[in-house]
C-alpha cells in the first residue's frame, strides 16, 4: 500500500480532535481503534479529511471505537471524509445507518455525494437522527 496511517490527536478545553491520515487498513485498523477509545475527553471529534484510503477493516474499527467509547458515556462525532473515501462511505450508507448527525444539516436521509442522474433523497426527521 501506500501511506501508513498517522494519528495525531489535540486537546483544547476537554475535548479533543483528532486527525487521521494516510491509510486505514487491516494493518493498522486495530491501532487505530485502540487510540481512538484512548481519548480520555469526553467529547471526541476524529477529522477524516487527510485519509487517503479506507478498507472494511477501518470501516469496522471506527464503528467499534465509537461503540465503545459511547459506552463509557463519551461523544464521538466523525467529519471530514473526501474523495474516494467519502465516495466508500457513502456506497455503505455510513451517514444513514451509522451515523444519522454525519456533518451539520443532514437529517441523515441525504445522500453524502450528490448523485448527478438522482436529485437528493429527503424523509422527516426522527427522535433518532436529531442528536
Amino acid at each position: 500500500m501506500g501511506k501508513d496511517l498517522q494519528i495525531e490527536a489535540v486537546e483544547a478545553g476537554g475535548e479533543h480532535v483528532v486527525y487521521l491520515t494516510g491509510e486505514l487498513d487491516l494493518a493498522n485498523a486495530t491501532a487505530a481503534e485502540e487510540a481512538l477509545f484512548g481519548m480520555s475527553a469526553s467529547k471526541v471529534t476524529v477529522d477524516l479529511s487527510g485519509l487517503s484510503f479506507i478498507d472494511s477493516s477501518g470501516v469496522g474499527a471506527l464503528i467499534e471505537a465509537r461503540r465503545r467509547m459511547e459506552e463509557n458515556g463519551n461523544s464521538v462525532e466523525f467529519r471530514g471524509a473526501r474523495d474516494t473515501v467519502r465516495r466508500l462511505l457513502d456506497v455503505i450508507n455510513w451517514a444513514r445507518r451509522t451515523w444519522p448527525w454525519w456533518e451539520a444539516g443532514h437529517t441523515g436521509c441525504e445522500r453524502l455525494v450528490p448523485s448527478p442522474t438522482r436529485p437528493p433523497r429527503r424523509c422527516r426527521p426522527t427522535e433518532a437522527t436529531l442528536h
